[in-house]
């Protein structure tokens, strides 16, 4: 209702704007009552508050349009480091597990971790086998190589055919 209240009244303010002229060709200077006063400040302040709703709003859709990018942002460069560790992991012969057990956020942090879990597994399992250079199991391989001494031979070395 305010506001065509105020398209009437503009229409008021532009014909009282006009310069009265007499037929002297001299200017007379317009005296507004106190009602015009009050609608012209009026119709600025409406102007001018509607144009800061706008701009307000349009600052804060900008504000989420940036938070959105940061995010879209954050998260490529996410997927970017954990798959620079699963090739990490892929060229040094690790299990891939170690992606969900280690934090990937940081390819140099995750690179050192992986290789004191991998010192640390070595360890314990030096720890387990007191004596690595005993095997119970005899390798597999053809007699020259199990025996160092070539000109020795197993007596039941030979297959004989009957």
């Amino acid at each position: 209702m305010e506001e065509k209240s105020i398209e009437i009244n503009e229409e008021l303010i532009n014909e009282t704007d006009k310069p009265e002229i007499n037929n002297q060709n001299t200017e007379v200077e317009r005296l507004f009552t106190q009602d015009e006063v009050n609608e012209i400040i009026r119709k600025r302040l409406f102007d001018r508050k509607k144009e800061q709703e706008k701009n307000r709003r349009t600052e804060e859709e900008y504000q989420k349009r940036e938070n959105e990018l940061v995010d879209r942002e954050k998260a490529v460069a996410s997927r970017e480091t954990r798959l620079s560790c699963m090739e990490y992991l892929k060229e040094n012969n690790y299990p891939d597990e170690l992606l969900d057990v280690l934090d990937t956020s940081d390819i140099e942090g995750f690179k050192e971790n992986v290789e004191k879990i991998s010192i640390a597994f070595n360890k314990s399992v030096r720890r387990m086998n007191p004596y690595p250079e005993y095997n119970p199991e005899p390798a597999l391989s053809d007699n020259k190589t199990s025996f160092p001494n070539s000109k020795h031979i197993p007596k039941n070395s030979e297959v004989r055919n009957w």
